[in-house]
């Protein structure tokens, strides 16, 4: 496991978030993560604060969960202290997803996570299909 002395850039930041929760760690998942960030999940009711995450990863009993950067991440400039940013991961559990959101420059000049949106890739097919079937049934 790699030790984050400072997060210098929204790269590190991001590892940080992938390390802490594969590796059931609270205290490196705060470093990662703004004290006002927001975490959404793939179900509508999963918005949640850095402590409601926090607290999700605790109960995990160290186990967290599992997800490996699968390609070059994209980052898209807003200003000199902001970055928007898209990644591809693979969950462990889940298969292929998408992790997207703003990472920010604080007032030490560390990096933080302030808004990570992680979302399913679903083939439009699938998709169609999926809408074709409810149609169907209803």
């Amino acid at each position: 496991m790699y030790v984050y002395q400072k997060l210098t850039s929204p790269s590190l930041a991001l590892n940080a978030h992938l390390d802490a929760t594969k590796n059931g760690d609270v205290a490196l998942l705060r470093k990662a993560f703004a004290s006002n960030s927001r975490f959404v999940g793939t179900d509508d009711t999963e918005v949640w604060s850095i402590s409601k995450l926090t607290e999700l990863l605790q109960s995990s009993n160290g186990e967290g969960w599992e997800m490996r950067l699968v390609s070059e991440r994209n980052f898209i400039p807003v200003s000199l202290s902001a970055v928007s940013f898209l990644e591809f991961v693979n969950h462990k559990q889940f298969g292929p997803m998408r992790g997207s959101g703003v990472v920010i420059r604080d007032n030490s000049g560390e990096w933080r996570i302030l808004d990570y949106i992680l979302s399913f890739s679903v083939p439009n097919k699938v998709v169609d299909e999926s809408i074709f079937i409810d149609l169907i049934k209803n």
